[in-house]
C-alpha cells in the first residue's frame, strides 16, 4: 500500500527535475551561442578598419563643413580630421585613422539619418560630432527614429541575451503564414508587357508570365520593386526595378552589374556596339545623383564605366558620388587618373571634368587654374565659368566669382533651370557687400529658377543687415514676378527664424538619438561646438551631454582666447569657414581628448 502524499511528492520531484534540466540546457545553449558570437566577434566583427594601424584606433568625425573642411587649402590634409590623424601618427605612431564624414550644409536631421551607416563602415573606436548650425536655416523637423533592429558590429563585443533572439525569431518564423500573392499583384503589369532590348537581344514581358529572352524561355513575376526571374541555369534572380519613360533597369538580386532594357531596339554604330546602354546607365546614374541616391548612382556610374571606361563624364560622376559617401581615397584615385588623360586629350569635356572634381575634393588652386585654362581655350565653357565663380567665392575673390557667375549665367541655357539658380547664388554672395540691392535681385532669380526655399532663407538671413522689405519689394517689382511668387518670396523674407527654445530642444533630440545610436554599438562620443559662439548650439550640446554622459570637447572659448591677441583672418576665411591654422586648433584640441579618453 502506497503511503498517501507520496505520489504527489514524486511528481512534484519529477518535475522539479524537469525544470532544473530545461534551465540546466538554457544555460548550456546560452553559452554557446555566446561562445559562437564572441567568435564570429574576434573573426570578423572586430576586424580593424583599414588604416588604423596595428591598434586599430579608429575615430569618427561627423557633421558639416567645419568637419568637411570648407576653408582649408585640402580636404585630405588640412581639414580638421586630417590633421587630426596626422597630429596622433606623429604622437604615437601609425596605430591611429580617422574617418571623415562630413559634409557641406548637413542638419541634425542629416547627421541623425546617416550615424548607422556611418558606424558599419568605419567601426570607431570613437566618434567626434560637430553639427547644428545648418539647423538655423533648414529648420529641420523633429526626427525620432525608432532603435536599429539589430545593431552592427562594434569595436567592443555586445553582450545580449542570444536564446531570448533565437525564440523570438523561430516564434516569428511559425506565427507567419503568408499567403502567395498573385503574380505583380499592387503592380500594373502594362509598362512591363511587350518587347524589350538589352544590346542586340529581344526581351518579351508576356501578360501569363512568361518571358521570352531570345530563344529562351523563363517565368518573371512582379513582388513590389523585384522582378522575381526564375527558369534560369544558374537559379532564380530578384533584381530590383526600376522604370523610367522607355527605360527599364534591372540590379541587384545576384545580378553581376546592373541591366537596361530599351523600348527602342539601338542603331547600329560601328565600333560602338555598347554604346546605348553605357549611355541609358550614364543618364539613369545622374538622375539618381540627382535624388541623393548615392549608393545606387554608384553602382550605375561603376557600369557605365566598365561599358566605357574613357567616358570622362561617367569618370566624373564617380568622383562626385564616393566623395558624397566619405570615400575620398577611391575618388583620389579617379581624380589621378583625369589628370593622366587630360596630358594627352585637351579637349573640353576632359578639361571641365577635371576642374570640377578637384574642386570636389579640395584642390582650389589647381582647379582655379584648369577652370581659367578651360575658358581661356573655350570661351562659351559655362560649367568652367561656373567652376570659376565657385572656388573663387570659397578662397574670398568676389570680383572674380561675380564675373565667372555672370558669364556661365549668359552661356547658361534657359532651360538649365538647376544650374542657373546657383549661379545667381554665386553672384549674390559675391555681391552681399558692394551691392544689396542686385544682391537681392539675385537671390530671388535663383529662387524663380529652382524654387530651392532652404538657400533662399540662408541667403536672406547672411544679409539681413543689408536687405529690408523696401528693398525686396523694389526687386519684386522690377522682376515682374507673378503675384504667387511674389507671396512665396516674401513669406520666405519674413520668415521667422523660429522659436530658439524649440530650435534648441529638436537639435538636442537630434543629438541625443545620435549618442544613443553609438552608446548601443559600444562606441564612445564627444560632442563639439563651435569655432564661433552660437548659443542654440552651445545649449543643445550641453543639454544632450548632460542628459547622456557623452563627453564635450569646447572649441568656442578657444578661439575666443586666441581672437583676444590675433585678427580674425588669421583663424577663418572670408566666408566664415576656418582656414588651415583654424582647423589645426580643433585638431590639437581633439587630440588631447581623443589620447585620454583611449589610453
Amino acid at each position: 500500500m502506497i503511503p498517501p502524499g507520496t505520489g504527489g511528492r514524486r511528481t512534484a520531484r519529477t518535475l522539479a527535475l524537469i525544470a532544473g534540466g530545461l534551465c540546466l540546457a538554457l544555460v548550456i545553449l546560452e553559452g554557446i551561442l555566446q561562445l559562437l558570437a564572441w567568435v564570429v566577434w574576434v573573426r570578423g566583427g572586430n576586424a580593424p578598419d583599414a588604416g588604423g594601424g596595428s591598434d586599430g584606433k579608429v575615430i569618427l568625425c561627423v557633421g558639416d563643413s567645419f568637419t568637411y573642411g570648407l576653408g582649408a587649402s585640402s580636404i585630405d590634409s588640412a581639414s580638421y580630421p586630417a590633421q587630426l590623424e596626422r597630429l596622433l601618427r606623429e604622437v604615437d605612431g601609425p596605430g591611429w585613422g580617422v574617418r571623415n564624414r562630413g559634409w557641406p550644409a548637413q542638419d541634425s536631421r542629416d547627421v541623425l539619418r546617416r550615424i548607422d551607416r556611418d558606424l558599419a563602415e568605419a567601426r570607431p573606436d570613437l566618434v567626434y560630432v560637430l553639427v547644428g548650425i545648418n539647423d538655423h536655416w533648414s529648420q529641420p523637423p523633429l526626427e525620432a527614429l525608432p532603435p536599429p533592429a539589430e545593431p552592427a558590429p562594434g569595436r567592443s563585443f555586445l553582450w545580449r541575451w542570444r536564446t531570448v533572439r533565437v525564440a523570438s525569431l523561430l516564434r516569428e518564423r511559425f506565427r507567419r503564414k503568408p499567403e502567395p500573392s498573385p503574380p505583380g499583384a499592387g503592380v500594373p503589369l502594362d509598362p512591363f508587357v511587350g518587347d524589350w532590348h538589352w544590346g542586340r537581344l529581344r526581351v518579351r514581358f508576356h501578360r501569363d508570365g512568361r518571358l521570352s529572352v531570345g530563344p529562351s524561355e523563363l517565368r518573371w513575376t512582379i513582388d513590389g520593386k523585384h522582378l522575381a526571374l526564375e527558369g534560369l541555369p544558374g537559379g532564380p534572380l530578384r533584381p530590383s526595378w526600376f522604370l523610367d519613360g522607355n527605360l527599364l533597369l534591372l540590379q541587384g538580386g545576384n545580378l553581376p552589374f546592373p541591366h537596361v532594357l530599351t523600348k527602342e531596339p539601338p542603331e547600329p554604330r560601328l565600333g560602338e556596339p555598347d554604346a546605348l546602354e553605357s549611355q541609358a546607365l550614364r543618364r539613369l546614374a545622374w538622375r539618381t545623383f540627382d535624388e541623393n541616391r548615392f549608393d545606387q548612382a554608384l553602382e550605375l556610374f561603376q557600369a557605365a564605366l566598365r561599358e566605357n571606361p574613357s567616358d570622362v563624364g561617367v569618370r566624373e560622376g564617380v568622383v562626385l558620388v564616393l566623395q558624397r559617401l566619405g570615400r575620398t581615397p577611391e575618388a583620389a584615385s579617379h581624380v589621378a587618373w583625369l589628370k593622366e588623360w587630360s596630358k594627352s586629350h585637351r579637349d573640353r569635356w576632359t578639361c571641365e571634368a577635371l576642374a570640377n572634381v578637384m574642386a570636389e575634393v579640395g584642390e582650389r588652386d589647381g582647379s582655379l587654374e584648369i577652370a581659367r585654362q578651360t575658358v581661356e581655350e573655350f570661351p562659351d565653357s559655362a560649367k568652367a565659368w561656373g567652376i570659376i565663380a565657385w572656388q573663387a567665392s570659397l578662397l574670398g575673390d568676389g570680383r572674380l566669382s561675380r564675373e565667372g557667375a555672370e558669364k556661365a549665367l549668359s552661356l547658361t541655357p534657359p532651360d538649365r533651370h538647376r544650374e542657373r539658380g546657383f549661379f545667381h547664388r554665386l553672384r549674390a554672395q559675391a555681391l552681399r557687400e558692394a551691392d544689396p540691392h542686385q544682391a537681392l535681385r539675385s537671390i530671388c532669380q535663383g529662387f524663380l529658377e529652382d524654387g530651392a526655399e532652404a538657400f533662399a532663407i540662408e541667403q536672406f538671413r547672411r544679409g539681413q543687415e543689408a536687405y529690408t522689405p523696401a528693398l525686396l519689394e523694389r526687386c519684386l517689382d522690377e522682376l515682374s514676378v507673378t503675384a504667387e511668387d511674389r507671396r512665396r518670396l516674401l513669406a520666405l523674407f519674413n520668415r521667422s527664424p523660429g522659436d530658439s527654445n524649440l530650435r534648441e530642444e529638436v537639435l538636442a533630440s537630434h543629438l541625443r538619438q545620435i549618442v544613443a545610436r553609438c552608446e548601443g554599438r559600444g562606441v564612445r562620443i564627444v560632442l563639439l561646438d563651435y569655432p564661433m559662439p552660437d548659443s542654440i548650439v552651445a545649449g543643445a550640446v550641453r543639454r544632450a551631454a548632460e542628459g547622456t554622459g557623452a563627453g564635450r570637447l569646447a572649441i568656442t572659448s578657444e578661439f575666443e582666447r586666441l581672437l583676444q591677441n590675433t585678427q580674425r583672418e588669421a583663424w577663418f576665411v572670408p566666408d566664415g569657414h576656418c582656414n588651415d591654422r583654424g582647423y589645426e586648433v580643433i585638431a590639437r584640441r581633439a587630440v588631447e581628448d581623443a589620447r585620454q579618453r583611449l589610453r
